[in-house]
């Protein structure tokens, strides 16, 4: 009985000094942590395999944080900054968001990063420098400085004389002649119809690279016959192209209007001719100016008229001729605003469309017109030609559809906004005429010559359907 209890005084003696061992441990432990925390001085050195990484000092190794176990919440504010981001970020990290040019640093943008068809003219702005120009096979320099006349000239003659050593003729590999802000003055009758001249010629902007021809004998004093091959671009042209003959040709981004002083014949501006064929023909983002009454395009004869594109034309005070169609390949104009006419004038003209071919035809979408023209379409001589004209606003003072020594000529008109519905106002109709989803200001009765189908009126309410 005595062993026994001196067995358990001795125990107890153990776990006395044990407990007075530990106890400061497990205090300082505590005071540092804090429930349910660990700090750094809690976790032995690195050993490599314990779980902790093997840089100075403590931490946890690499590969036993659990996946998706920091999340954003758990990073606070400001804490990564640009110095703890290494390596490269993909396109996909980063949302659609737009860049200014202190964004770009100088010469990171190359032509290697640029895709076929990224940058389009609405994303040009301002000069177009020599640079630009790396798919012709040269440029050449027109300026009012000095001038070396291999690299640079001072008119757009001489560079023209060097590209063809001294002929109207050049037809290597193409080049560009860019010409430089100011005023041209440059006799440019040394083209015949169709000779081909593989050049574009190209101002630094409309406002800035104006081109005045002088010289010519044909219509106008201020014209210029423009070679197959030749495109003139973003520049202001203050006189008459004659278009006669070319092929593979056109006018892009270009003002053409008329030549001070504006007296007799020399008044002309617009694009005229067009016989013998031409083919291929591009008159696209133009503006015409001319002296109210004059033709802004006039072509006569012409047989390709399917690869002819007449696309976002302005034109104030002028018109629109076509004469003698040689074969029934419509003629197609899109986005056309006329402006600044007179009540005797009409939007088009056509005359003798059946002298070559019996059934010539027209396709016209949006065009506009503001209200100053007399008339819409004008047929004078002609028969069996057919006009389409679709989602267009047409406002005129007299007559839609008129004309004269015509008959037998159809015109449908759709989905548009016209504010005379007429037809020689019942006087010889020069055709039917036929009307279908428009909104019609006033519809002048012709002969039952006019068929509506769902129509109305300016209040939207409904014309009845049928003949008037």
């Amino acid at each position: 009985m005595g062993r026994t209890i001196r067995s358990r005084a001795a125990s107890w003696l153990v776990v006395a000094a044990v407990t007075a061992v530990l106890s400061p441990l497990s205090m300082s432990f505590a005071a540092q942590n804090g429930p349910n925390t660990v700090n750094s001085a809690a976790i032995i050195a690195a050993d490599g395999t314990s779980g902790q990484t093997l840089t100075t000092g403590n931490g946890v190794k690499t590969g036993h944080i659990q996946d998706d176990a920091v999340t954003t919440g758990k990073i606070a504010d400001g804490a990564i900054t640009d110095a703890k981001v290494g390596g490269t970020i993909s396109g996909s990290k980063l949302g659609a968001h737009g860049h200014n040019g202190s964004d770009i640093m100088d010469g990171t943008v190359t032509g290697a990063k640029l895709t076929a068809g990224s940058v389009d003219n609405s994303k040009i702005s301002g000069i177009i420098g020599q640079e630009k120009l790396g798919t012709y096979s040269n440029v050449i320099i027109v300026h009012k400085g000095a001038a070396n006349n291999v690299t640079t000239f001072n008119s757009i003659r001489a560079a023209i004389n060097y590209i063809g050593q001294n002929t109207n003729s050049y037809t290597g590999e193409r080049q560009a002649i860019l010409v430089m802000p100011g005023l041209y003055e440059t006799d440019l009758t040394l083209f015949g119809p169709g000779v081909p001249f593989n050049v574009d010629i190209i101002g630094t902007s409309r406002t800035g690279t104006i081109i005045r021809p002088v010289g010519g004998t044909y219509f106008s004093q201020y014209s210029m016959t423009i070679p197959s091959g030749m495109y003139l671009r973003n520049l202001t042209f203050q006189g008459l192209i004659d278009v006669t003959g070319a092929k593979d040709a056109g006018v892009i981004g270009v003002d053409v209007v008329v030549a001070p002083p504006a007296v007799g014949n020399d008044k002309l501006a617009g694009f005229t001719d067009g016989w013998p064929t031409i083919r291929n023909f591009t008159i696209d983002d133009v503006y015409i100016e001319t002296v109210v009454g004059a033709t802004a395009i006039s072509l006569w004869g012409t047989g390709e008229n399917d690869t002819l594109r007449f696309n976002n034309i302005r034109i104030k005070g002028g018109t629109i001729q076509i004469v003698y169609p040689i074969t029934s390949k419509p003629y197609t104009f899109n986005n056309i605003y006329f402006s600044g006419g007179s009540p005797d004038q009409s939007l088009f003209y056509i005359y003798w469309a059946h002298a070559n071919t019996l059934d010539p035809k027209f396709i016209i979408t949006n065009i506009t017109s503001d209200g100053s023209y007399g008339y819409g379409f004008y047929m004078a001589n002609s028969e069996t030609s057919k006009i389409s004209v679709m989602n267009s606003k047409i406002d005129i003072i007299t007559d839609l559809y008129t004309g004269g020594s015509s008959s037998n000529n159809f015109m449908t008109v759709i989905n548009s906004d016209i504010s005379i519905a007429s037809n020689t106002r019942g006087l010889n109709p020069v055709g039917s005429l036929s009307i279908g989803n428009s909104r019609i200001g006033t519809v002048i009765p012709s002969g039952q010559s006019i068929k509506l189908v769902n129509c109305f009126d300016g209040n939207f309410e409904p014309y009845a359907n049928g003949l008037y």
